[in-house]
């Protein structure tokens, strides 16, 4: 009796350890929906899904972006804050000060407390950002019901048009039926236009409505309502890199991603989950320079249609040059 008492009590510790994360995110995130009902504040926007950490020296540079973006104001901004530091929250609580449709959850960790084992034993603790992000995803599409939802990590900056080049996309793409089987994402970022002149887009803006297919590119990336259903089905767990299961799904449903050539975001992360500090590594490395004098100057017509080059590629659009 003793021994199946032992026993019940652990596999109840283990239910609990294993269930107790989803049941407080689920009721920050109704938290969450009464606020948003009470503001009438979700009604047909796009969400922007910020998945924050602990590197407020990104964010607050990303905020200053994010606040000179077109059209923010018409939209909403949701913040998801894993951990606890302080300079986050603050930085949070003055952008929402000054942006009414902002809204702020915390995020529960699941699995605790791996992600303090598991540095000391030198492996990734990946599930935690996994976990953030599918969780906002989950917030955006199944209880809030949005047609589209814009991924924006803390170390992504965005140029002006950043709001306007997705909303394009959604528009002219993803609510064109020919492209429901074939067209997974899309992405803000590429090195396409790597070293390309502001005075080049000034001469032939044509480029700024040129996307192209590629795998898929997390840095800055949005996806329906419709696709993500299709997404999650393969999102089975938190312990593979998130970018990487969707990169493995895209594969295995035969898609593909869109990305534009010019780039409607800076990558200014060095330090991170996949990355340290390297003196061997330049920030160029990452960053894509020419977004500051092209897409920061030279903004899109809504209005114009995008052009989408028909040739498919395979080669990682993130990769060095």
């Amino acid at each position: 009796m003793s021994i199946a008492l032992l026993i019940g009590s652990g596999c109840l510790a283990a239910l609990l350890w294993f269930a107790a994360p989803a049941i407080v995110n689920r009721t920050r995130q109704a938290r969450l929906m009464r606020a948003l009902r009470l503001a009438g504040a979700h009604d047909g926007l796009i969400p922007i899904l910020i998945p924050v950490c602990d590197r407020p020296q990104y964010l607050e540079r990303v905020l200053s972006a994010l606040a000179l973006v077109d059209g923010i104001e018409q939209t909403l901004v949701i913040f998801s804050q894993d951990g606890d530091d302080a300079r986050v929250s603050k930085l949070i609580a003055d952008w929402k000060s000054v942006h009414s449709q902002s809204y702020a959850i915390r995020h529960a960790r699941p699995y605790w407390p791996l992600h303090k084992l598991m540095p000391r034993l030198g492996l990734k603790c990946e599930f935690l950002i996994n976990a953030n992000i599918h969780s906002l995803l989950t917030l955006a599409f199944d209880r809030m019901g949005s047609e589209w939802a814009i991924v924006l990590e803390d170390d992504l900056v965005p140029g002006p048009d950043f709001l306007r080049f997705f909303q394009s996309v959604h528009n002219q793409i993803f609510r064109d039926p020919q492209y429901d089987a074939t067209v997974l994402a899309a992405s803000g970022w590429s090195n396409w236009d790597f070293s390309l002149p502001a005075a080049a887009v000034r001469q032939d803006e044509s480029l700024l409505y040129a996307v192209k297919r590629a795998p898929f590119v997390c840095w800055s990336w949005a996806i329906d309502r419709k696709r993500w259903h299709l997404l999650k089905s393969y999102w089975w767990t938190y312990f593979m890199p998130w970018d990487g299961l969707v990169q493995q799904t895209r594969s295995r449903l035969g898609m593909y991603c869109l990305v534009p050539v010019i780039s409607r975001v800076l990558n200014i992360g060095m330090v991170g989950i996949n990355f340290g500090e390297n003196p061997e590594r330049p920030a160029q490395h990452w960053q894509t320079q020419s977004v500051v004098d092209a897409a920061w100057h030279v903004r899109m017509n809504p209005r114009r249609r995008l052009e989408i080059d028909p040739h498919a590629t395979d080669e990682l659009v993130y990769s060095s040059k």
